[in-house]
């Protein structure tokens, strides 16, 4: 099953999901506004990574803000400073077993069974 994690109010993660929809893509959708990400789908996602920046908004003020080096924070520093400040993190986020794909990317939502030349 593919999770997305998205913020309403965000474009590309409005297009996103209307993209999975127009797909007929099943997903499961949290709202990182409402919901606080859960440790273990944080964690999740950081091993489908290879740089924990892939999944930051670096161009946020909380990033630059707090002026932390991520990626040489311990793993259980990092998983509890992420879900503090989620807006640390870039949306939307969709991500299976094997894949992911972090913000509006079409090449990326392949991988999901998306084809954006739905559009």
């Amino acid at each position: 099953m593919i999770q997305v994690l998205s913020d309403p109010g965000c474009p590309n993660c409005r297009k996103t999901k209307k993209l999975l929809q127009m797909n007929n893509v099943d997903f499961e959708y949290s709202n990182l506004q409402t919901e606080p990400m859960k440790k273990e789908t944080l964690a999740r996602i950081l091993q489908l990574v290879e740089d924990v920046d892939e999944i930051l908004t670096v161009g946020s003020p909380i990033y630059n803000e707090l002026e932390v080096d991520y990626s040489k924070l311990p793993p259980e520093e990092l998983l509890e400073t992420l879900r503090k400040y989620p807006d640390l993190i870039n949306r939307p986020i969709l991500f299976n077993e094997k894949n992911l794909c972090v913000g509006y990317d079409p090449e990326k939502l392949t991988a999901f069974g998306v084809s954006a030349d739905v559009f």
